[in-house]
């Protein structure tokens, strides 16, 4: 029979475990992001703009001097599940 005690330590343990493997995600997420945007910036599209933030490159389109459209965003989740080569 398990204790409380080893319950309560079993279930900090795991608690730990999932903190550090979030915290590891993140860490290649944002990886991820930085080159995509990088990539993105270096080979310009005229009249779109790639901006990086905490956690998503987003895309803008550049629509006269001082304005401009947010048409999309892109995250970690997204640049992971483009498949294979993408």
């Amino acid at each position: 029979m398990v204790t409380l005690k080893e319950a309560l330590e079993t279930e900090r343990e795991r608690k730990k475990r999932e903190t550090e493997e979030t915290a590891t995600q993140r860490e290649v997420g944002r990886a991820i992001l930085e080159a995509l945007a990088q990539r993105l910036t270096t080979d310009s599209v005229p009249y779109w703009h790639f901006m990086l933030s905490d956690d998503a490159v987003s895309v803008l389109r550049i629509k006269g001097v001082n304005a401009r459209e947010r048409v999309g965003r892109l995250t970690a989740a997204d640049a992971g599940s483009c498949g294979p080569g993408l």
